[in-house]
């Protein structure tokens, strides 16, 4: 272009004749707009890796070679030293549990996986970056720092992929309507981040009623630091702030998180392959899967392409491409997983638009043609997405691909398409 706006002044008339400068000005302001695209592209990676990177733990309990405890910064943290970790504390890096007074502790993964859960882990148990001490404390050996763990891995494939971007996004909407293969995250996209009790598939073993099921639940939760799924159990009995006066607990006994339900929404159905991609565990995808009819032909994405033993998977490329193209979704994935997943359906040709709202889905809606963060996604997801839907519910992105566009945010540009 910069040739094209020389030959507009040196040689474009010729014969003495005056520049033309009509085409002069056009070519300048088009270098200028596509300047000014590129720099916006390039502030927008740096913010989704800030966001990224912001919710690492600022301090912790450290002890080194001479045996005493003292607090550092976790940036000065190396592998081999010996941390603390206890309730509430943020896990400042990738670590392996060596003790734990009570044999396990509780951590909250949303940050990695999206989900509120809190999954258990005992002596000998990996335990990730970010994370969240819900329950329990344990003593854990650094086994790797910034941007070597699984959540600084994440923020260096969202630059990574921003950095290969085009400079301009407006071409989403285009990119959009030519999509092949839908892949979104569950937890707060295809659900609402939220736990009810569904009476109507209560199984009983006696002959206690749903509503007495439910009371008695409720009598065994946790009020004073209630979890996801003892919230769920109070505000579906409804008479939390009377439970004290009814009964006088003698001990407590943890709810089963495996008989967690999860409340969905529906939307219509259309042409594009949607493939479920969660940090939940495989049975909770399944089932939502099957209520969504989207299918349960499903995977934990780690198991196909390892072995049993961890190593790298002895099963052909091309038989791996063939399980994820036809698979309904995937469950217990991290944040590089949703992007190896949206990397492998572009590799076989598709246009792949990715939806989702938490930080974990950051890297895979900046790798995807096209990057959707729902209405009430974190900075970290909007900043990665090339559109930010300002309405909740995803079926404006079926009103996209049929060419009833509504208004969307563009870049953090508002933008009303016909």
């Amino acid at each position: 272009m910069e040739a094209a706006a020389i030959v507009a002044i040196a040689l474009s008339n010729g014969g003495g004749e005056p520049p033309d400068w009509p085409d002069f000005i056009g070519i300048v302001l088009l270098l200028l707009i596509n300047a000014t695209i590129g720099y916006i592209e390039k502030y927008r990676a740096g913010n989704a890796v800030k966001a990224l990177m912001a919710s690492l733990a600022p301090e912790c309990r450290v002890k080194r070679n001479n045996g005493i405890w003292s607090t550092i910064q976790a940036s000065e943290l190396v592998p081999g030293d010996i941390v603390a970790i206890k309730l509430g504390n943020i896990v400042p890096a990738d670590a392996r549990i060596v003790s734990s007074p009570g044999g396990t502790i509780s951590l909250d993964q949303a940050a990695l996986t999206g989900e509120s859960l809190p999954a258990s882990k005992t002596i000998g148990d990996t335990i990730l970056s970010s994370t969240i001490c819900k329950q329990g404390e344990c003593e854990a050996i650094i086994i790797a720092t910034g941007m070597n763990t699984e959540f600084g891995r994440a923020a260096k494939i969202v630059d990574g992929a921003r950095d290969e971007a085009i400079v301009t996004r407006i071409t989403a909407i285009e990119e959009l309507a030519a999509v092949t293969i839908l892949c979104s995250d569950k937890t707060g996209t295809l659900t609402q981040n939220k736990l009810v009790i569904d009476k109507d598939t209560i199984v009983k073993y006696t002959d206690v009623e749903p509503n007495d099921i439910i009371r008695y639940a409720a009598y065994a939760c946790n009020q004073e630091n209630s979890d996801a799924i003892d919230t769920c159990v109070l505000d579906s009995f409804g008479k939390a702030d009377s439970i004290d006066e009814m009964i006088i607990v003698k001990s407590f006994c943890p709810f089963d998180p495996t008989t967690k339900r999860t409340e969905v929404i529906y939307q219509e159905k259309s042409s594009i392959k949607v493939k479920m991609i969660t940090g939940d565990q495989l049975e909770i995808a399944k089932e939502t899967g099957r209520r969504l009819g989207m299918g349960d032909v499903m995977y934990v994405y780690e198991d196909i392409i390892n072995s049993k033993d961890g190593q790298q998977s002895s099963i052909d490329e091309d038989k791996i491409n063939k399980t994820v193209l036809e698979a309904d979704g995937f469950a217990s994935v991290f944040p590089n997983h949703k992007f190896e997943i949206v990397e492998r359906l572009q590799d076989m040709g598709h246009l792949v638009a990715m939806t989702g709202d938490g930080v974990n889905d950051a890297p895979a809606l900046a790798k995807a043609n096209v990057g959707v963060a729902v209405s009430d996604a974190c900075d970290a997801a909007r900043s990665a997405a090339a559109i930010v839907l300002t309405e909740p519910g995803l079926s404006i992105i079926i009103d996209a691909v049929h060419g009833r566009f509504a208004c969307l945010l563009i870049n953090s540009n508002s933008l009303l398409c016909n």
